[in-house]
């Protein structure tokens, strides 16, 4: 089995698990199924970001750590083409120090969801890599 096969099947068992839990929540009074959202961190983030675009009764989403890259799939299939059709608002939070990727497989996706931008003051720039005890000692700094 090829990594895009991989990729389809995972993504396809994400959704139907996703959808699977929105319809049990829906069956329980305490939950108005009309107000759910979604909080995912790192590679939560990143399958979730197509996900977003097929399962229309998330009703918002927060994002931590997690982003878009460039897999090994045809260019129709890559999760970035996903994006335009994301309709709910979605809150990405990433540090700068939060990628460990090489910055060629990053492609940054500020300006690519249905919905426009309505903070003025976020960032949509990608991140450079830092050698590793560059954050050990920024975080170190903060502490003392």
């Amino acid at each position: 089995m090829t990594y895009a096969d991989r990729y389809r099947l995972r993504l396809k068992h994400h959704r139907q698990e996703i959808g699977r839990a929105i319809d049990y929540l829906a069956t329980r009074d305490d939950i108005d199924a009309r107000r759910l959202g979604w909080l995912s961190i790192s590679f939560g983030s990143q399958t979730m970001m197509p996900l977003l675009a097929l399962e229309q009764r998330v009703g918002a989403a927060v994002l931590i750590g997690g982003g878009v890259f460039l897999l090994d799939l045809p260019p129709a299939e890559q999760p970035y083409n996903y994006l335009p059709r994301v309709r709910q608002p979605v809150l990405m939070l990433s540090g700068r120090w939060t990628s460990t990727s090489t910055s060629t497989r990053r492609k940054p996706c500020c300006g690519c969801s249905a919905r426009p931008r309505t903070s003025s003051s976020a960032s949509c720039s990608t991140p450079a890599t830092l050698p590793a005890a560059q954050p050990v000692r920024a975080r170190h700094a903060r502490l003392v």
